[in-house]
């Protein structure tokens, strides 16, 4: 079993996206792929982690975040146009958003932070794994969380738990 990891450019667009798909499936053995957040699609473009940053600062200091919020979902939302993966993946990813987005005043500022992040490559694992079926082939999303990874370390300068690694083995052996 071989294990893919794909950077922000790898998948700035839907273009990328299927590029990444059709590596993937030229070796049957490339059967886990681990994705960052789009990346710029040109030299003008701002790459997805940092719209998540401007949408979380905006959220901590309490102002509206509409603009913010739609920067972000429309990335996605054209991606899976382009994609032609329907509304259901686009509605998927706002409401992650808005989850995430409601816990702005729960968390502490750093914990908040590394939680709209995450949301960059959480998200983009969630549409790459819906490409794929719309392809016609067999892709799941696995969540952080349910593949038993544990971090451990402070907010911004986490790693991960050593056992992570068997609880990793364990989720993707069947």
């Amino acid at each position: 079993m071989k294990v893919c990891k794909f950077g922000g450019s790898s998948l700035a667009d839907a273009a990328q996206v299927n590029k990444v798909i059709d590596i993937v499936l030229a070796d049957p053995a490339r059967r886990i792929v681990v994705v960052s957040a789009p990346g710029k699609r040109h030299s003008g473009d701002t790459k997805v982690t940092d719209l998540l940053i401007a949408l979380a600062e905006t959220a901590l200091k309490g102002d509206n975040t509409d603009r913010e919020f739609g920067e972000v979902a429309e990335r996605y939302a054209s991606m899976a146009d382009a994609l032609k993966l329907g509304d259901g993946i686009v509605k998927l990813i706002e409401d992650d958003l808005r989850g995430r987005l409601a816990q702005a005043k729960s968390l502490a500022p750093e914990e908040f932070m590394d939680l709209m992040k995450a949301a960059g490559e959480d998200n983009n694992s969630k549409l790459l794994a819906a490409a794929f079926e719309a392809r016609g082939r067999k892709a799941r999303y696995a969540s952080p969380k349910d593949t038993g990874m544990v971090l451990k370390g402070s907010f911004g300068d986490a790693t991960l738990d050593a056992e992570s690694y068997a609880r990793l083995s364990r989720a993707f052996s069947n």
